[in-house]
């Protein structure tokens, strides 16, 4: 089973070796997942591919804590049952959560994103940790662990949102995915500095308001090309990896 911190009692808790032990905080979004996936995607993955890794390990403690399921997504807003934070509020949110982790004597921890909205206040709730509180923490997108196993595998132009990865995953860990309803869309690109695939090198370039010309119904990408079997190669080298991660950061002294 997996190590959840919530599932145990306060006396177990304080029996872990902190020395022997990392955290994992999921953390995500309650947006639109297009016409064919429920809002739970993007902090359902990351919490699972935890699950999944806490299960494996057994040399030391992989602990799995409750996911921070909501996330900065105002530019998806547009769609009914989105619910989005100011970037200030989980930023804080994010540095409460952690420090109460850190002041438990647990001093490794990995914030397992699922929610590319999110990144940049993560980036700024570790940095101001690290002046405050003596703590390794890694900052992760979860596809970027894969980034290579996702390039090999994928037929779709482009990875970006409720495409072919974020489906496939989905099928492989028997999520609610709804077929007949799936819409391929790729927008055009209107500069060379523009990308929207999230696996592409620099240069990039930032630009919100895509949804104005959205033919997909949030999809950006092609869910289409989407597959169990690609799913479980994507959850099998996440899993791997997150496990790996874990263990380098045992390694470290804080």
């Amino acid at each position: 089973m997996a190590l959840t911190l919530e599932n145990l009692t306060w006396s177990e808790v304080a029996r872990l070796n902190r020395d022997n032990s990392v955290i994992i905080i999921p953390v995500g979004s309650i947006e639109q997942h297009g016409y064919h996936m429920p809002l739970n995607i993007d902090y359902i993955l990351p919490y699972k591919f935890a699950l999944i890794a806490s299960e494996k390990v057994r040399d030391f403690n992989l602990i799995v804590i409750p996911p921070i399921t909501y996330g900065c997504s105002q530019h998806y807003m547009a769609f009914p049952g989105t619910i989005s934070l100011n970037s200030d509020t989980l930023k804080l949110l994010v540095k409460d959560v952690c420090r109460s982790l850190i002041l438990h004597g647990f001093k490794r921890i990995i914030i397992l994103n699922g929610h590319g909205g999110n990144f940049a206040p993560l980036q700024i709730a570790i940095r101001e940790l690290r002046s405050e509180l003596k703590a390794v923490i890694a900052l992760v997108n979860w596809w970027e662990l894969v980034a290579d196993v996702i390039r090999k595998i994928r037929e779709s132009k482009i990875m970006h949102h409720a495409g072919e990865v974020e489906t496939s995953v989905a099928l492989a860990l028997e999520l609610r995915v709804i077929s007949d309803k799936i819409v391929d869309f790729i927008p055009e690109s209107f500069s060379n500095y523009y990308t929207l695939d999230l696996l592409s090198p620099p240069p990039k370039l930032m630009v919100f308001g895509w949804l104005k010309r959205s033919g997909g119904g949030g999809v950006i990408g092609e869910p289409s090309k989407a597959s169990r079997m690609k799913g479980k190669v994507i959850v099998n080298a996440t899993v791997s990896r997150l496990i790996d991660l874990a263990k380098r950061l045992l390694t470290i002294e804080v």
